[in-house]
């Protein structure tokens, strides 16, 4: 292998790709060692004497099912790079058992790894290969024979239907599959003040909603008429119940929220998961607990006005623009994408014009912002989406193009109010929404540490 400067980052980017698919090893969860693999990447090969193949999401599906490998110990034993194809072997060993010397191919696919197919020799097959060396044309040829074998698969692997996941037929969770343990970790980092702010507002009854939401709440004391008390130490109590709609207020609108044509993310179909009694598929329940990078746009600054105006979009020109002013070097996959406007300045003075009309994301700005991979994408408007809609749009086309198309997750109503006065454009996101079995929505208040 070439030990040129360029060879040797390569190197360290494809260790690292490899790297996540041992720690998926050793979790014991197949959706930690997904992103290190192409959406369309095989396997073949032997797990003790049985043939092993098919589509990755197999290999992901049985290290679910294997369970943790806390013990798996891992030798890159070798990269083999010719342009943007390359070649990785693995030594395994103590797998729950299994001893492995994986062989993988690799492509650079928009500027980053991922592995192809993976091949898993029978142990007969891996001791001729231990004997065998190598060289540089046999190695491009291997390489050539797999860009072959890899057209022909993706060929046969067409895309199942418009909103399926690129992350397997049983996603659930979409661009949160790039909230990795390492993203997290570096996100972390972003914390040097200390300071918490909740991006959360109050949610009551006169909180404007789209129509026909309403929210109220009742309190009562139960058992305690007239007075009444419990026990002896004369125990009273108050409790509460909540009557209304979940999508009222700082809120996370879930998959099984817009569709396009009764079709949701992910090939899911609404007479299929969408019942009265609740979602069976795309609930609220499955959204993870997330903490990621966080980047604070502050749309109001770069138009420079209080407040955005209604019917104003925003696309890549504005958000790269905004990008530009505010010194952030980059969006990043896996990031959570807030745009302050100023429209919360509207709550509780301008009812009617807050919920009706405002500023928000286009629709070539929602594609663009999918583009990168984002993993959620909010605002401090209730629509989130630019109203009245632009030109030629659906609508709630923005949502059917996040939530459907792309599997990132929508937040509304984020107050980031005083984060722009802190100039917090760059933060540790975290959020834990709560767990309504079946929910399409949830009532949230996220928070942002700097």
């Amino acid at each position: 292998m070439s030990t040129s400067p360029t060879t040797v980052s390569e190197y360290d980017a494809i260790s690292e790709t490899v790297q996540r698919y041992v720690e998926g090893g050793k979790s014991g969860r197949g959706a930690d060692m997904r992103t290190a693999f192409h959406p369309d990447a095989t396997i073949f090969g032997y797990i003790g004497a049985d043939l092993f193949a098919g589509p990755i999401q197999k290999l992901f599906d049985w290290n679910d099912q294997n369970g943790p490998a806390t013990e798996l110990q891992a030798r890159l034993a070798g990269i083999d790079i010719e342009g943007t194809i390359a070649t990785a072997r693995l030594e395994l060993d103590n797998w729950t058992g299994h001893k492995f010397t994986d062989m993988f191919t690799l492509l650079k696919v928009d500027g980053e790894w991922k592995i192809q197919q993976g091949l898993l020799p029978s142990p007969r097959k891996l001791e001729e290969e231990r004997s065998m060396r190598m060289n540089s044309a046999a190695r491009l040829s291997a390489a050539c024979a797999f860009v072959v074998v890899f057209t022909v698969g993706a060929r046969a692997q067409q895309k199942p239907c418009l909103t399926a996941s690129k992350f397997g037929p049983g996603d659930q969770i979409g661009n949160l599959n790039y909230v990795t343990p390492a993203k997290t970790l570096a996100a972390s980092k972003l914390v040097t003040r200390g300071k918490a702010y909740r991006l959360g507002i109050e949610t009551n009854k006169d909180t404007p909603a789209f129509p026909p939401r309403t929210f109220a709440l009742t309190v009562v004391q139960p058992g305690q008429a007239a007075g009444a008390t419990l026990g002896p130490t004369k125990t009273t109590y108050n409790d509460d119940v909540i009557m209304g709609w979940v999508g009222v207020g700082s809120q996370l609108d879930g998959f099984g929220h817009a569709g396009i044509d009764n079709l949701y993310f992910n090939c899911n179909k609404a007479p299929d998961f969408a019942m009265a009694d609740g979602l069976k598929k795309l609930g609220i329940e499955n959204v993870p607990a997330i903490a990621t990078r966080g980047v604070l746009l502050d749309m109001a600054g770069y138009f420079n006005t209080d407040i955005v105006k209604e019917g104003t979009a925003f696309n890549r020109a504005e958000i790269e623009g905004a990008v530009k002013r505010q010194g952030i070097q980059s969006i990043e996959k896996g990031d959570v994408v807030l745009f302050y406007t100023g429209w919360l300045k509207l709550l509780g003075k301008d009812n009617k014009r807050f919920g009706s009309v405002g500023p928000g994301l286009g629709r070539e700005g929602a594609k663009y912002l999918a583009s990168l991979e984002v993993a959620m994408v909010g605002t401090d408007t209730p629509n989130f989406e630019v109203v009245p809609f632009e030109t030629g749009a659906g609508m709630y086309e923005v949502h059917q193009i996040l939530l459907a198309l792309n599997g990132i997750h929508i937040l509304e109503n984020m107050n980031t109010e005083e984060m722009v006065k802190d100039k917090a454009w760059e933060f540790l996101f975290t959020l834990g929404p709560a767990r309504i079995t079946g929910g399409v929505q949830a009532i949230i208040n996220p928070i942002a540490i700097m």
